[in-house]
């Protein structure tokens, strides 16, 4: 048996010697952790994406404070989406930091509106 007969590459990648059952297993135990942590992903997306554009727009008044909200919301997940794609990055964790920076900065420069 020559050592290239010794390792069983599958088709993810992964390479554990051949014969060994725990390979497989470990490949359920990743694929079990990995739908779990997705779904964490996702909640946190939904989450964030109903709280934040409320919380930056909570001090316009009326239509124009929806329509901030909405406008911020697309921005940033637009934004999230061209950066996750540039940098190779987990497409929900940067889609919530532009939220997160966006709302910062509407906050910023709402707050120096009425400072001036």
């Amino acid at each position: 048996m020559s050592p290239a007969d010794q390792y069983f590459e599958p088709p993810g990648g992964l390479v554990w010697p051949a014969g060994e059952v725990g390979g497989c297993w470990f490949l359920v135990a990743v694929r079990t952790q990995r739908d779990r942590v997705c779904a964490a992903g996702g909640g946190y997306l939904v989450f964030a994406s109903l709280t934040i554009p409320a919380l930056a727009t909570r001090h316009v008044a009326g239509r124009k404070g929806l329509l901030a909200a909405y406008a911020m919301a697309v921005a940033a997940f637009g934004l999230g989406r061209v950066l996750s794609a540039l940098f190779d990055l987990p497409t929900g964790s940067v889609i919530i930091w532009s939220l997160a920076v966006l709302a910062v900065m509407m906050g910023a420069l709402s707050h120096a509106k009425h400072c001036l």
